[in-house]
């Protein structure tokens, strides 16, 4: 899409939160323009926004020997303790085909179409047998379910290789020469350890984007943004505009800009270089109309890759790869996010609504906050801006116990101590 083509406005009536009270408005409040790429890491199957039991099917499977190893037990991180409702213990923490299928398969139906950047896989649980472990495989993928084709790259078709580390969590991800869109994919196990007929075992996922995002567009919706809420110095223009329309435009023509304000009343355009995403206090009672100035924010990146929290309206993203401190916040600041700060029951209560629909995510996530001095004084601060010290009853053990190099880390529904260098899913707010 040209960035010459005019910008989508879609006038609609839009219930905006202002401290509890829903106010409903008549306005321009949401911008679609054209430019920009995805992001595309997501676990599909496995993640935060995965997909049901009944989505996972394959060639065949045999629950052997009383163990079910049917295709709900082919997830990532599947143990016998944390069964989901198709694969309850006891398991084999793997889908396993059927001894004799000559073309054994595992897929997953998506609920619409994906795009599609590659495939992780990882070996059977032990104590079982690990003789049927994958070493090569191949990825098919269709729109339809009927009509299939294999992954290539130069027209030729990919094989993959299985984990080959002995350790029974570690991932192999297989990454695409360039991304695909399909509402399936099939995972088709070429070699294993031990041969035919005897059936391959495997746990997987597939990486790739929970929305597809059309080609180059941008979205910008209107924010409640108290006064001051941005600085001079994050302002790139300032400058006369016909209409909210034209000033709009400007931003979107501008790489830089990732909001803007307008002001009807003084035909006055001010576009950002940053974004605020800010919620109103509790108590705030202000209408858009008695507003000077329209605060408009990129909102693409929310959705696409984020989730709104229905009891606690927290926008949050969860990173599927691992990350230590110092990595995870980078991969949240390249959503203009932060590592959760947890600062209260509810911030708990919100981390493990967000593991439990996740067996990807396996026990634990990183958070904000640790061991380290706030103006002088060494502490357990929550990395808030500006830090708190953390909340006793929110955490395991003594924080008045001084330590070096430690950070947060959510587990069991606690805070608890963990070295900042560590490897860690994590997890981002606005």
């Amino acid at each position: 899409m040209s960035n010459a083509l005019p910008v989508v406005s879609v006038l609609m009536s839009y219930a905006l939160p202002v401290g509890r009270v829903l106010m409903s408005y008549a306005l321009p409040v949401v911008f679609t323009l054209c430019s920009g790429e995805e992001y595309c890491g997501d676990y599909l199957v496995s993640g935060p926004q995965g997909v049901p039991d009944s989505a996972l099917s394959a060639s065949s499977f045999d629950d052997f020997n009383g163990l079910h190893q049917n295709p709900a037990c082919g997830r990532l991180y599947m143990y016998e303790e944390r069964s989901s409702s198709e694969c309850s213990a006891p398991n084999a923490a793997a889908w396993c085909g059927k001894v004799g299928d000559t073309y054994p398969y595992i897929q997953v139906k998506f609920n619409d179409v994906k795009k599609i950047a590659g495939v992780a896989l990882q070996r059977r649980k032990v104590p079982y047998l690990t003789n049927h472990d994958v070493s090569t495989y191949q990825v098919l993928v269709s729109a339809d379910g009927d009509d299939w084709e294999y992954v290539s790259s130069e027209g030729v078709d990919q094989t993959f290789y299985g984990p080959t580390d002995a350790a029974e969590d570690t991932i192999t991800h297989s990454v695409f020469s360039s991304p695909v869109l399909a509402r399936y994919v099939r995972i088709k196990p070429m070699s294993w350890t031990k041969p035919p007929p005897y059936p391959p075992c495997l746990r997987f996922d597939v990486i790739g984007c929970a929305q597809v995002q059309d080609t180059g567009k941008r979205r910008f919706a209107y924010l409640p943004l108290p006064a001051g809420s941005i600085h001079e110095s994050d302002m790139i223009k300032e400058e006369h505009a016909n209409d909210l329309r034209e000033c709009s435009i400007r931003c979107h023509r501008d790489v830089t800009c990732r909001s803007f304000s307008y002001s009807d009343t003084y035909s006055q355009c001010k576009t950002y270089n940053v974004n605020k995403y800010t919620r109103l206090e509790s108590g705030v009672d202000e209408k858009i109309s008695d507003k000077p100035n329209l605060y408009y924010f990129d909102m693409t990146s929310i959705d696409l890759h984020m989730i709104i929290d229905p009891e606690t309206r927290i926008i949050y993203k969860v990173i599927t790869q691992r990350h230590n401190k110092e990595e995870a916040m980078l991969a949240c600041a390249n959503f203009e996010m932060r590592l959760l700060v947890v600062n209260s029951q509810e911030k708990l209560d919100l981390l493990y609504r967000v593991k439990s629909s996740s067996l990807a995510l396996g026990t634990s996530l990183r958070v904000n906050g640790g061991w380290y001095a706030f103006e002088g004084v060494a502490g357990w601060w929550d990395g808030g801006n500006p830090p708190r010290p953390v909340k006793k009853e929110l955490v395991r053990w003594n924080t008045a116990i001084e330590t070096e190099a430690d950070c947060l880390l959510y587990n069991r529904n606690e805070l608890r101590r963990n070295k900042c260098s560590k490897t860690q899913f994590s997890i981002c707010e606005i």
